[in-house]
């Protein structure tokens, strides 16, 4: 797929695109759907013609096979990981991209809605520090388990 946006151009690229028209899979219709109704309901107004695209994790999501969806239900934070290091992969899948690790002590956030057993994770070392890492990890856990305190 070619972008013909300033915004999709800069953030993606157009090198080895196809075209501007194209098909989907079958299966992704529902997701472009469902992210269609979330961009709606949260009246997103994104002005494709800049070249900025302000999201923290950016550069991480450019690295992604992919893409984690917004869950309309907000998320939470794990204040303090007391669990082992986990992998954080590109894509639902162990056999993809490995992104970064999930280590003890760090502020871990899930904001995006989980798919089957996976989960988009991000890390910070500290509360409120930059942006550490972040992926999809497999498997769910829990936080009166894993982490020292929640928030969210």
């Amino acid at each position: 797929m070619c972008f013909e946006s300033v915004l999709g151009q800069t953030v993606f690229g157009n090198e080895g695109c196809t075209g501007t028209s194209v098909s989907l899979a079958p299966g992704f219709a529902p997701l472009v759907n469902q992210l269609s109704d979330l961009e709606r309901q949260a009246g997103c107004r994104i002005d494709t013609s800049q070249p900025v695209l302000n999201l923290p994790d950016l550069a991480i999501r450019q690295r992604m096979e992919e893409l984690p969806v917004p869950s309309p239900e907000g998320g939470y934070n794990c204040i303090g990981w007391r669990g082992p290091p986990i992998t954080l992969f590109a894509a639902r899948s162990v056999q993809s991209l490995p992104l970064g690790r999930i280590e003890p002590g760090d502020f871990v956030g899930m904001w995006e809605t989980p798919w089957a057993d996976w989960s988009y994770i991000v890390t910070h070392a500290q509360s409120g520090g930059p942006l550490k890492t972040g992926g999809w990890m497999q498997g769910g856990w829990d936080p009166n388990e894993f982490c020292a305190e929640q928030a969210g």
